[in-house]
């Protein structure tokens, strides 16, 4: 398969005498799903920046295959609140004004198609009339996703899916991209520090780590040495080779136990 996107010795950032990631050497194949992790401040938010054309990089190069693909984004944000009545239909046709034209007039036959693909991919179809303030988190998520699908793209990026949902919520989100994906959809790029939604879903990953990318197989990237060597003693390794889980190693807390004295096997009168 072709590349449709490529980064050779590139550095990327805003001042070419700091730049945030240096010598970045970085492909995306047509069909793949790309993980891209790492931690807080490692060039995440430059690398996707670059890779939406918002930022041009500071040397090196950039080649996209031709024609240039579409991209669909989804961000980390939340639907517009109850300021803006829209509903869930409203805001997914909103995805599809590019190829409206600045002043849009009526949907097509055409947009209404794609709008409709939109709502079903993403189990909207029932929601579509509801009004954005009334939805939960994880249809909020789905709506999201939608107006990004209407597009049509070839790329979907998406920052953060499952940022501040539950597990049962995250699961169903998790589900939903991974759906998308194996539907023939479009290539995809997942920007999460959610290492085990990532090693679930990712053919891929690119690790970033202090202005340097590092790229290869899920299994080789996420193993214990570049873990170790990236988050240290945060890094459980002894409970990942358990569970298979990446998990955070939290201290021991110092302080004494505040158990009462009922805990401790006391029963009072209950005798």
């Amino acid at each position: 398969m072709d590349d449709l996107v490529r980064f050779e010795d590139a550095a990327l950032g805003y001042d070419a005498a700091a730049p945030v990631l240096q010598h970045v050497d970085l492909s995306l194949v047509e069909g793949e799903f790309l993980g891209l992790v790492g931690p807080n401040g490692s060039g995440k938010t430059t690398l996707v920046k670059t890779l939406l054309g918002a930022l041009e990089p500071l040397s090196g190069r950039v080649s996209w295959r031709e024609p240039r693909p579409a991209i669909g984004y989804v961000a980390q944000e939340r639907p517009p609140d109850s300021l803006w009545p829209l509903t869930v239909e409203d805001m997914v046709l909103m995805g599809r004004y590019p190829r409206m034209g600045w002043l849009p007039g009526p949907p097509s036959e055409g947009d209404r198609t794609a709008l409709e693909e939109a709502l079903r991919r993403c189990d909207l179809i029932r929601l579509r009339d509801r009004p954005l303030r009334e939805l939960s988190v994880g249809q909020a998520q789905r709506a999201l996703i939608a107006r990004a699908l209407i597009s049509e793209p070839e790329l979907l990026v998406l920052d953060e899916p499952t940022r501040a949902m539950d597990l049962s919520v995250t699961a169903e989100v998790r589900e939903l991209i991974r759906e998308l994906h194996s539907e023939t959809g479009p290539s995809t790029v997942l920007v999460s520090h959610d290492l085990n939604l990532v090693a679930s879903l990712a053919h891929r990953v690119a690790l970033l780590h202090e202005g340097a990318v590092h790229s290869g197989d899920t299994d080789k990237v996420l193993g214990e040495e570049r873990l170790r060597e990236v988050f240290g003693d945060r890094f459980d390794a002894d409970l990942m080779k358990q569970t298979g889980l990446f998990l955070p190693r939290f201290p021991t807390d110092p302080r004494p136990s505040r158990r009462s004295s009922r805990d401790e096997g006391e029963t009072g009168n209950d005798a």
